[in-house]
């Protein structure tokens, strides 16, 4: 079920970088940038711009049980987003050991893009993205 699998990531996104009362959108962008944004793919596949729009799908079902909104493309992106996120926790479990320390590495790394600053002391370089290879058939609804 497209729309069930769907809302089943977006939560676990959530879950995994949205702190008690920040604002959900913003704060996943925020923290999808300190995970991924080093990556080429992060502009290549939109992933800000897919975030918003999976968030706003989110939005429609959760409020409105609009599911016909949801696309299997939708999902295979947050598929391949929440697991490029765990995929990343996983490999900073050292300097992330909770989700106060993510909140504080990501707030850093954002000051740090303001600033221009290239420092990678807070986005370490052993982070990885894996892109998977789709195919038309992949996307078409079942």
């Amino acid at each position: 079920d497209v729309s069930s699998s769907f809302i089943w990531n977006m939560i676990a996104l959530e879950m995994l970088l949205v702190g008690d009362g920040e604002k959900t959108e913003e704060t996943l962008i925020e923290r999808s940038k300190y995970l991924l944004d080093w990556s080429e793919e992060w502009e290549l596949n939109q992933y800000e711009f897919n975030i918003s729009e999976c968030y706003k799908k989110r939005n429609e079902y959760v409020h409105s049980g609009n599911m016909e909104i949801i696309s299997r493309g939708d999902l295979i992106f947050t598929d391949d987003w929440a697991f490029n996120i765990l995929n990343n926790l996983i490999r900073l479990k050292k300097i992330i050991g909770s989700k106060d320390d993510l909140i504080k590495m990501s707030k850093r790394y954002s000051a740090e893009r303001v600033l221009e600053i290239k420092s990678r002391k807070y986005q370490p370089g052993y982070l990885n993205m894996v892109n998977r290879k789709y195919v038309a058939e992949d996307f078409k609804e079942i």
